[in-house]
């Protein structure tokens, strides 16, 4: 009796928490495009001065913001491998960097944006639009602010009533949002999208949250009164009677940086985000971001937070290859199953360009899915055969979209380690088995 009572018990559960029951769907998921209208010209965004004023190359080059013609030609490939994606997702910076330096930085602010849209949304045009009028179908293109989605980089004043810089950009966005999302995006740069009978997009503002905010952050628990709105969203979909899910999704991780190992959110904002995720934790199956050009995870060990994933670029302008996913999940509980990476190699000869898969996450990291579950096996892995994991061999080559790493001694091993498992200073310097100090500041991307 014992065990017929065991056996339902554990039924019930797998039931419940099933990860890979029900049907499978797609989306693309792109990120920091940095479109340079100037690319080519005397007013491009040469970074390390490589030369990006006389660049010719159609799909960019390292050093150098994207040029439109890359930008078509990744949103075309990404169509080619997934026609009909459930929806789209770009987790921010649609445009380039130093929209401060050229001509009408408003305007041209705004024409960046639009355009990068316009594109993706046109190149996907059988998916359906929940929020559209009955029989009009175009593409769910999810938008997110990046920090140089705004002029100077950076700057959002968040005391601003009918704020300048989110109705530019809630504009440009237009076209592509509900009436409500609208005024959503004008009121505090965030918008909820429901993409299917069971999941909804929340795409959160980032920029205020940041170390490097300016103007100079005002003593303001909540700014734009973000966390309360999503608090509010994410208590009503817990609450719903039929399942449903949501992914939160934004631009600046709430975590340590990978390159400066400098954490990315004010403390304060940091921990009232992670409990509103550890609350809600049932309802949230991954945290989507972008930022830092390059393919990586973050995972906590003091908060039980969904998987935190971030995406790497299509602009090759931090040395990485361009490149996006195709990401496969649930349709009944919105956990991710799996991953598939596209890229395109621009250091190769023009004739050899191509875009071409890079690997898919399952397979390169031996998980059976992208779970916070599978995410602990591979920093085992890693903790356990250092460079010699298969898994790190994998994480290096593919962080950068295959563009050569170096060596990575026992100190650099660890530090990876140390970053993948940290979403805070204090977490990754007691990891290190230091002493923790308060937040500082240092380079941005």
């Amino acid at each position: 009796m014992l065990l017929l009572f065991l056996f339902v018990v554990v039924l019930l559960l797998q039931l419940f928490y099933c990860v890979h029951c029900g049907e499978v769907g797609k989306f693309v998921w792109f990120s920091d495009f940095h479109y340079d209208p100037y690319y080519g010209t005397n007013m491009s965004m040469n970074y390390y001065n490589k030369g990006c004023n006389t660049s010719t190359s159609s799909v960019g080059q390292f050093s150098c913001d994207s040029p439109l013609s890359l930008i078509k030609d990744a949103v075309l490939s990404a169509q080619g491998f997934e026609p009909n994606p459930d929806f789209v997702v770009s987790t921010g910076d649609y445009s380039r960097h130093g929209n401060d330096e050229v001509p009408h930085p408003f305007r041209t602010l705004g024409m960046m944006l639009r355009t990068v849209t316009d594109f993706v949304y046109e190149a996907f045009p059988n998916t359906t639009t929940f929020h559209a009028p009955s029989g009009e179908a175009h593409v769910e293109v999810l938008p997110t602010i990046g920090n140089n989605d705004i002029v100077p980089d950076y700057f959002l004043n968040v005391t601003e009533k009918n704020n300048t810089l989110l109705n530019i950009i809630a504009k440009a966005f237009a076209h592509t949002l509900s009436p409500e999302e609208e005024v959503d995006m004008r009121r505090g740069g965030y918008l909820v999208r429901e993409v299917t009978d069971t999941i909804s997009i929340i795409s959160i503002n980032t920029i205020a949250y940041s170390i490097h905010h300016t103007p100079q952050k005002p003593d303001l628990a909540d700014p734009f009164h973000q966390f309360e709105w999503l608090e509010e969203q994410l208590k009503r979909i817990n609450a719903s009677s039929s399942p449903k899910f949501a992914y939160v999704v934004g631009h600046i991780p709430p975590s340590i940086g990978s390159y400066d190992k400098v954490q990315y959110w004010h403390d304060e904002y940091l921990h009232a985000y992670y409990a509103i995720m550890e609350k809600y934790a049932r309802v949230v199956p991954a945290q989507l971001y972008g930022h830092l050009h390059s393919d990586e995870f973050r995972l906590s060990v003091n908060y039980n937070a969904p998987p935190l994933y971030i995406g790497s670029s299509i602009t090759p302008i931090y040395n990485n290859n361009p490149n996006f996913k195709v990401v496969t999940y649930n349709t009944s509980t919105g956990a991710l199953l799996d991953a598939t990476t596209y890229y395109i190699d621009i250091s190769l000869p023009k004739s050899e360009q191509e875009w071409k898969e890079l690997y898919t996450f399952t397979t390169a990291y031996n998980v059976s899915d992208m779970s916070n579950y599978s995410l602990k096996k591979i920093l085992k892995s890693i903790a356990t055969s250092g460079n010699t994991s298969t898994s790190f061999t994998h994480f290096l080559h593919n962080l950068r979209a295959a563009v050569p790493q170096g060596n990575c001694n026992e100190q650099c091993v660890t530090g990876w380690k140390c970053v993948l498992s940290s979403i805070s200073e204090a977490e990754f310097k007691t990891c290190k088995g230091e002493t923790p100090t308060t937040t500082t500041t240092t380079t941005t991307t």
